[in-house]
């Protein structure tokens, strides 16, 4: 990867601050994706390039961002082994008392959490990336 894509100045400083951190994968094990760690100026070399090469191959470079939400109550920051609530929060109709797969009200818009607890209305659900919250 440094020898393809990087100018020789840059070798020395890629190879102190880019480590591979671990490797994602869809249920099916079609696609991976290898997630680096690096430093700041290596992040920006990489980004400006957009595309990396690797042997015969071009790999699209972006930015890996996670956001930990509790599948319990759907708040960001924690997980569900770690809520403090004590009922779980349908993550649909956001109703205390039930799951998604349990919800009567199935049939009708979905609530984003969220939203609903900053006094913002939603047609979308919790986990539903148009959310400014997400």
């Amino acid at each position: 990867m440094k020898e393809q894509n990087l100018e020789t100045n840059t070798k020395e400083m890629f190879h102190r601050q880019v480590r591979l951190a671990f490797k994602t994968s869809d249920r099916k094990k079609e696609r991976c994706n290898w997630v680096l760690e690096t430093s700041k100026e290596a992040r920006e070399i990489l980004i400006k390039k957009e595309r990396i090469y690797i042997g015969w191959n071009c790999y699209k470079v972006q930015d890996y961002l996670v956001v930990t939400r509790c599948y319990k109550c759907h708040n960001f920051g924690h997980t569900a082994k770690y809520c403090r609530n004590d009922k779980e929060i349908c993550s649909h109709c956001v109703e205390e008392g039930h799951a998604f797969k349990n919800c009567p009200n199935e049939n009708k818009n979905p609530v984003c959490r969220n939203c609903k607890r900053s006094g913002k209305t939603s047609s979308y659900a919790v986990i539903d990336k148009a959310c400014p919250f997400f």
